[in-house]
């Protein structure tokens, strides 16, 4: 089945309503947020300001929350409406930060190599038929020791019933946003990552603050979920982050030359 990314070309500045059509993504994008800067803190303690690339961006959500967190961002996305929204409601952040975007193709990003000290990609891997291709070019871009955050539902029946039978009959997503075949397993994600030359560091769950009754009611009376919570259950939407190694200390160390005693020449 192919996958419809084209709905979120209409979206406008719906991106932006928390009660709008994505209602579920901004419950989301709190907890999405506390992961991903907990990892890129962790592993760039000595960066001030960490250059983070935002692949498949949209209409800024999450750029805008990396920005607010000091993070120096760049959002990527195909769509240009999206992306026309996200510059609209670029703000600079009281960390005096502001994202840019760029318009451009995950599979194969108009960026340098070596040019960021984190990569993030958020509900992005399920809708894109080369998922390793992108991972590929997520590592091509990161320097030594820089990390790939990620976010993507498991292949799981518990993924299938939310994201598919629930969340696009209730108009959370039109039909066919989502094609189970393109869920990734956690055994996927690390071959994947392995094939471009990425160490996976971590893998977690994410799982609904309020139980699916409570989240469904308050849904349906207030476009209002109630948030999501980390699990160590992977069975419904999986994050993670895979780091590239770092570089070989090439300091060259000075030789001391060895005695040879008389006789031994």
């Amino acid at each position: 089945m192919p996958i419809d990314n084209e709905w979120y070309d209409d979206l406008g500045d719906a991106w932006w309503d928390p009660r709008g059509p994505v209602a579920a993504l901004h419950d989301f994008n709190e907890t999405r947020t506390s992961y991903a800067i907990g990892v890129i803190r962790g592993a760039m303690r000595e960066v001030a300001r960490p250059r983070v690339l935002d692949v498949g961006a949209g209409g800024g959500l999450f750029s805008a929350s990396l920005a607010a967190a000091g993070c120096d961002v760049v959002g990527l996305d195909a769509s240009l409406p999206s992306l026309e929204v996200a510059r609209r409601h670029t703000i600079p952040a009281a960390s005096g930060c502001a994202p840019s975007y760029v318009a451009g193709n995950a599979m194969m990003l108009p960026l340098a190599d070596a040019s960021f000290d984190a990569v993030v990609c958020s509900e992005v891997l399920e809708h894109v038929a080369a998922p390793g291709t992108l991972i590929e070019e997520a590592a091509r871009v990161l320097r030594p020791g820089g990390v790939f955050c990620f976010d993507t539902p498991n292949r799981t029946w518990i993924a299938r019933i939310a994201l598919i039978s629930v969340a696009e009959n209730l108009g959370w997503a039109p039909r066919g946003t989502h094609d189970y075949a393109h869920f990734l397993k956690p055994g996927e994600l690390r071959d994947f990552a392995s094939a471009a030359g990425l160490q996976l560091r971590d893998l977690r769950g994410y799982a609904l603050e309020r139980n699916p009754i409570g989240a469904l009611y308050g849904y349906l009376r207030r476009k209002e979920i109630g948030g999501f919570r980390l699990t160590n259950d992977l069975r419904f939407v999986i994050t993670g982050y895979a780091e590239k190694p770092p570089a070989p200390d090439l300091a060259i160390v000075e030789e001391t030359p060895i005695a040879v005693e008389d006789g031994a020449r």
